[in-house]
């Protein structure tokens, strides 16, 4: 398989399974509140030592997070990081509020203060992980989450991203033992084995894909992304008109707007001398997104090959006013056949 399909697709994972900001910002919260009453928070003191100020600063502070205004909690805590540098949960809200600001690195910072001044727990590095992972940073993330593992052995979810960051990475059998493991520990995750069947397909293992999708369709069957594995995994066994079922019995709106979907079902109608029927498919999407260059584009490639030239070319025509240079290079191709 093409290098550069294998690292899109697995950024397009690493997309599906890494924790979105709200995501991110709802698991933090709950770190703070579990730090709450959790026993000594500062390396310097315990709960009960801490000054009131800095415990009525970090309320009002929780307080604003919890209704949604992180600016103001932002406001609070950047003094009262400067003022307790070795108070762990001023950091750690810090990070919180830079999280829901979009500042995931500077999170990223804030929590690894928070994890140096100690005790190290699970929690905390999987938020530093999974900012470090918004961050674009997937090294850093790698560290934080083989580190929650270690702490927190029998938690699915710090292997399950560990796994999906290491793919993402390009280490390949080091992310399979990870997405492994996850599994083993919650049978019910779809995520890694969805994501085991499509390495598995990546590396031409047809049999193994088709065990490990599978599970993932049984236990999440209205997932649309399990569905479209188990048709690339259909289509490279030589069935694709098993595939192209599968994928046009997804609902039309999200077949007709899903690009990845449209793609493959094309894909498979080439498979089968059917250029007529891609065609007619992809000019239903085109009503649906008739602004799309891309789309407008494929859309006449597929007339092309359908020997609807006149199609084509209104197609391309299309294509190359909203700006796609390839659209333009088509039209001088039909055109040249006329002449």
């Amino acid at each position: 398989m093409d290098r550069t399909f294998q690292v899109k697709r697995r950024r397009l994972w690493a997309g599906m399974v890494s924790l979105s900001a709200v995501a991110v910002i709802i698991i933090t919260i709950a770190l703070v509140r579990a730090l709450t009453g959790a026993g000594p928070l500062s390396s310097e003191a315990g709960q009960g030592n801490r000054p009131a100020a800095l415990l009525d600063a970090l309320d009002a502070a929780r307080k604003s997070l919890l209704t949604g205004q992180p600016a103001a909690a932002n406001a609070v805590l950047v003094k009262l990081v400067e003022m307790y540098p070795r108070d762990r949960e001023a950091h750690s809200l810090f990070a919180e509020s830079l999280l829901e600001l979009g500042e995931p690195a500077a999170a990223l910072i804030e929590y690894e203060k928070a994890i140096a001044i100690g005790p190290d727990f699970a929690e905390l590095r999987f938020a530093a992980g999974s900012a470090a992972n918004m961050a674009s940073k997937p090294e850093i993330a790698e560290v934080h989450f083989l580190r929650a593992q270690d702490l927190d052995q029998a938690s699915s979810q710090y292997p399950l991203y560990l796994g999906t960051v290491q793919r993402n990475l390009g280490k390949i059998v080091e992310a399979q033992g990870s997405l492994l493991r996850a599994g083993n520990i919650d049978p019910a995750l779809a995520n890694a084995w969805g994501q085991l069947a499509d390495i598995a397909l990546e590396e031409n293992k047809l049999s193994l894909a088709t065990t490990h999708i599978a599970k993932a369709r049984k236990l999440e069957p209205s997932s649309v992304h399990w569905r479209l594995i188990q048709a690339r995994i259909l289509k490279r066994q030589n069935k694709p008109d098993k595939a192209a079922s599968l994928l046009m019995a997804i609902e039309t709106t999200d077949r007709l707007t899903n690009p990845m979907i449209l793609r493959e079902i094309g894909l498979c109608y080439g498979m089968l001398s059917r250029p007529e029927d891609a065609a007619d498919l992809f000019s239903e999407a085109v009503a649906m997104r008739p602004d799309d260059p891309q789309l407008l584009y494929e859309t006449a490639l597929w007339h092309d090959r359908a020997e609807r030239q006149d199609l084509a070319m209104g197609f391309a025509q299309r294509a190359a006013e909203l700006g796609s240079e390839r659209a333009v290079d088509l039209i001088k191709r039909l055109q040249s056949r006329d002449g």
